[in-house]
């Protein structure tokens, strides 16, 4: 890790969750920050990943994230910089320029490039959305062995960027049959995702002879 870095590290591409175009539903097209964690899904994978793993924010500045949501373009972004800042302040207006009955808080992410800086202003996440990923990563449904299932490797593909795993434990549970992955490191505690499986039919190859014999 490059000690000098303070963004979002390299290591953890969490807009590779998300997904890429969703005009029905925009909350897929973002990575949410809520109760020190990032949350990305694109419907078929979720992620969470501690900011304090994710990022080399200072803890304050990694807080002042909370409640907000940063769209996956945005983030690929600012992703290139090596060095950017979040700003927390007090506003009397909102996104568009027009006066709020009272001040709120709004949260900017700063970039200083060629002398020149850079405002990005963040929106605000959809709670009740991302407590709603945080019950389906916390479900209590049976994990037990299935005798088939089938993977979108792309979906995989999807989670080992945004969770910068290599090596990854997968439990299997009979509630969807989601498939919960987490780190062989326990280093990378709190890290977790969800992928769905796909539906398998036909016979695997080299089994045909087998499933004759059984009849």
């Amino acid at each position: 890790m490059n000690d000098d870095r303070h963004n979002f590290l390299k290591e953890y591409k969490l807009y590779e969750a998300t997904a890429k175009h969703d005009e029905i539903r925009p909350e897929f097209e973002r990575v949410h920050f809520l109760g020190g964690y990032a949350y990305a899904t694109d419907s078929h994978v979720l992620v969470r990943v501690p900011l304090g793993m994710c990022t080399a924010f200072e803890p304050t500045e990694a807080a002042s994230l909370n409640g907000y949501c940063i769209h996956r373009d945005m983030l690929k972004m600012i992703y290139k910089f090596e060095r950017v800042f979040i700003e927390k302040t007090m506003t009397t207006e909102d996104a568009y320029g027009n006066l709020l009955e009272k001040a709120q808080d709004v949260v900017y992410i700063n970039i200083v490039f060629k002398g020149e800086q850079i405002r990005f202003r963040l929106e605000r996440t959809s709670i009740p959305f991302v407590e709603q990923c945080e019950k389906l990563l916390q479900s209590k449904a049976p994990r037990e062995p299935l005798s088939r299932i089938g993977i979108d490797t792309s979906r995989l593909a999807m989670v080992s960027a945004a969770l910068s795993m290599e090596l990854v434990s997968m439990d299997f549970t009979t509630e969807s049959n989601k498939i919960y992955i987490t780190s062989t490191n326990c280093l990378k505690g709190g890290a977790m995702a969800i992928i769905m499986p796909v539906h398998v039919t036909g016979t695997l190859p080299g089994m045909e002879d087998e499933n004759e014999g059984e009849e």
